[in-house]
């Protein structure tokens, strides 16, 4: 079972990569969503949880999704992070 962290404070944002992660119907996959970086933190230091994806926002109004990774790192020193950003437009999407 893949397990995935989503954290995100845009709630459209989030309920779009959901309807994505549950149409994975070959694939067992759980995740959980966060809407505030602290609500995570505080989970995985109380609950020491490693999951197998962090998806998170780059920009949140309480912390940036960098200062979110170095958090991360500090309350759970084993967590495999790997940052990526990419911006798209998906209304820009249509003539594909």
């Amino acid at each position: 079972m893949l397990r995935i962290a989503i954290c995100d404070d845009n709630r459209a944002d989030v309920e779009r990569l959901e309807t994505v992660l549950d149409e994975l119907c070959c694939y067992s996959v759980y995740y959980d969503v966060y809407f505030e970086a602290r609500e995570l933190i505080e989970y995985i230091a109380l609950h020491r949880v490693n999951y197998h994806l962090y998806i998170f926002d780059i920009e949140m109004p309480d912390m940036t999704g960098l200062e979110l990774a170095k958090e991360l790192r500090r309350v759970g020193p084993g967590l495999n992070l790997h940052l990526a950003h990419q911006a798209v437009d998906v209304g820009n999407l249509a003539h594909l």
